[in-house]
């Protein structure tokens, strides 16, 4: 994750301000979140990091990986005739 956000803010594609920005509050609303004992909940990332995500998964390593789309409210016809 931390070459990803550094990739990003390298290339231009997202200012570091926004990144901190992003987390801080994503970080602030999962702060809120009642847990059970023993249970930790951490933000990863957030917006400008993340967006329209739709999947995630974890390796054996403890890495994120998100699956995002850009096709909401743009997608194709189902014409498949079922349903």
């Amino acid at each position: 994750m931390p070459f990803a956000v550094a990739a990003a803010v390298l290339t231009g594609l997202i200012s570091p301000a926004a990144a901190a920005d992003g987390l801080a509050a994503a970080t602030a609303a999962v702060s809120g979140f009642t847990l059970p004992e023993r249970m930790t909940m951490t933000a990863v990332a957030a917006d400008p990091l993340v967006a329209n995500p739709v999947a995630f998964c974890l390796d054996e390593q403890g890495r994120v990986y998100v699956c995002e789309t850009f096709r909401q409210s743009k997608g194709v016809e189902d014409n498949r005739g079922h349903g």
